[in-house]
């Protein structure tokens, strides 16, 4: 199954020779911003973001609500930061288009890939860099949180549409689809977000899970049939 894939600006400038035409339109209801006006000129910097630019899509004094902004961020390898939100009572959603960024939330790391989703609660000390070796780009959606009496604010989570569309896949073939136990375990991970397995490894070495963990799991036999 070939993966989906996400559009994502790469800048640039067009050469001299092309005529524009393509231009933003904002009105009272609502905005247009074609793919071709994402140019370098038009990119903005944000404090304590390192090696990342941005283009911002929706902020209070481009006609939008008061309490909402969208943007999307193109981070360079070994880019990011540590204090990525000025206001406590934001709340926020990540989504990756491309590349791959390293998210720290709720004392909980976390790696996202093209088709994740991260949702962050107002409060939530986070933080992101780019580890990988290639240049990451994602939306980062921003609102005032709006507490509700006798409700509390939604846990942070992170998840992957990738892995839920191919969950539900493996869970209707037919060897899958007669084994309780596989069953059991896939329901599990559609309901909580994110493969357990996987977060409680992702602090781990490379060499952890192929030279311990694995092995002593086979030996054990405590793995699924």
């Amino acid at each position: 199954m070939k993966p989906r894939t996400y559009f994502a600006p790469h800048g640039g400038l067009p050469p001299q020779s092309q005529i524009t035409s393509g231009r933003a339109v904002f009105t009272d209801a609502y905005a247009v911003i074609p793919k071709g006006v994402m140019s370098d000129i038009v990119t903005s910097y944000f404090p304590f973001w390192t090696k990342t630019r941005a283009w911002i899509l929706a902020r209070p004094l481009s006609g939008f609500a008061e309490t909402f902004s969208q943007t999307i961020m193109e981070v360079l390898p070994g880019g990011g930061s540590d204090k990525p939100e000025p206001d406590a009572g934001a709340q926020a959603a990540i989504f990756v288009m491309e590349g791959e960024v390293a998210l720290s939330m709720a004392g909980k790391r976390h790696t996202l890939r093209p088709g994740s989703l991260a949702y962050i609660p107002p409060g939530c000390v986070w933080t992101l860099t780019n580890k990988a070796k290639k240049t990451a780009r994602f939306h980062w959606i921003r609102k005032i949180y709006e507490p509700v009496e006798g409700i509390n604010a939604p846990e942070p989570f992170v998840i992957n549409e990738q892995d839920i569309k191919r969950a539900k896949q493996i869970a209707d073939y037919p060897w899958f689809k007669h084994k309780p136990a596989w069953q059991k375990e896939i329901d599990l991970m559609l309901k909580n977000g994110f493969k357990l397995e996987v977060e409680s490894l992702i602090s781990k070495d490379i060499s952890y899970v192929t030279e311990e963990f694995v092995p002593q799991r086979l030996e054990e036999e405590d793995f699924l049939d």
